[in-house]
């Protein structure tokens, strides 16, 4: 297993981190993926003080498993993680040709501030691909100019308190996340460019975050956070079944109270409501990639009624499932 741990702050580079730790030359802003590693590259842009950003785009040989720790020092960085996830595609043993599985690390965004930390998995021979953002307090403030906000991003942008939240990756966030981390700009305006993309990302997450409610914001810590977390994971492992309350207060060692309370705060939504959201996304894949009759998706994930099926999957597609499976 590949382990990195490192401690935030404002003048820690993660390139120059990880090259030192693995013995990996850094060539100006770009550390390649050797290959006894993998395949793939970190990037760093910097976009002047307080700004950071660094894109991931890799495989790798091994597990592999970012310790990401507070700083020594208190600093005001918000950090702002974009992830996305791909449908997978695996060879099947004894068959020649290859098929395309379900993939329950939902693309996400997650934001956190400095002191909290986090421990990221990421599995063998899987496509390691997001973006890493650290950004001043200061310096969001200015870039958002708002007049007026809810209490979340009010906890962001001026609260001392910890917080972490984490939210949907939508169409228009992942076609920016990937012409930043794909893309290669090399000429005198790149930061411009870079400025421009990542600005971008941040107008449609502050977007998504000032839509949430003005609910009073509970203190959270590390043991709160990895609790939700573990809770989350365990709610996208088996999407047909839904999940149990009582069994996941027993679970994980939190009473039910807390528990729904500290997960629509971090996650924006209710257990049941973010089951559900993730539960039609696997029926869109079914029906997408795996040629699945409207009928035998709904069976498969536990809807004993097809036209409720139908209801709640034309609310967050805005077309029918059979009409979705139809279109190329």
């Amino acid at each position: 297993m590949i382990d990195y741990e490192f401690k935030t702050g404002k003048n820690f580079n993660f390139i120059d981190g990880f090259g030192e730790k693995f013995n990996v030359p850094v060539f100006g802003d770009l550390l390649a993926i050797p290959d006894d590693l993998g395949d793939g590259y970190i990037k760093h842009i910097n976009l002047g003080e307080g700004f950071k950003v660094v894109t991931h785009n890799y495989i790798l040989k091994e597990d592999f498993v970012m310790r990401r720790r507070g700083p020594d020092l208190s600093n005001d960085l918000v950090s702002i993680l974009f992830y996305l996830s791909e449908p997978t595609t695996t060879n099947v043993i004894n068959q020649q040709k290859k098929k395309t599985y379900f993939s329950n690390k939902e693309s996400s965004i997650q934001l956190a501030s400095h002191e909290l930390q986090s421990d990221t998995y990421f599995e063998k021979d899987s496509h390691i691909y997001f973006i890493a953002l650290a950004i001043s307090k200061e310096r969001l403030i200015n870039l958002l100019e708002l007049s007026d906000a809810n209490n979340v991003v009010n906890t962001i942008l001026h609260s001392e308190k910890p917080f972490f939240y984490q939210e949907k990756t939508t169409t228009e966030i992942r076609q920016v996340l990937k012409y930043v981390i794909e893309s290669h700009e090399q000429n005198t305006l790149k930061k411009l460019y870079f400025r421009i993309k990542i600005t971008e990302l941040l107008y449609l997450l502050f977007t998504q975050l000032l839509k949430r409610g003005n609910a009073e914001e509970s203190i959270i810590n590390n043991e709160d956070v990895d609790a939700m977390m573990q809770i989350r994971k365990q709610i996208l492992v088996d999407l047909d079944v839904p999940p149990k309350l009582n069994q996941l207060s027993e679970q994980f060692g939190i009473s039910k109270t807390k528990m729904k309370r500290l997960f629509k705060q971090m996650y924006g939504n209710s257990i049941y409501s973010y089951y559900q959201h993730y539960r039609i996304e696997k029926a869109a894949f079914l029906l997408k990639h795996m040629n699945t009759s409207v009928t035998e998706t709904a069976h498969q994930l536990g809807f004993s009624n097809i036209s409720h099926f139908g209801r709640l999957f034309k609310q967050q597609y805005g077309t029918t499932p059979k009409n979705y499976s139809s279109v190329s």
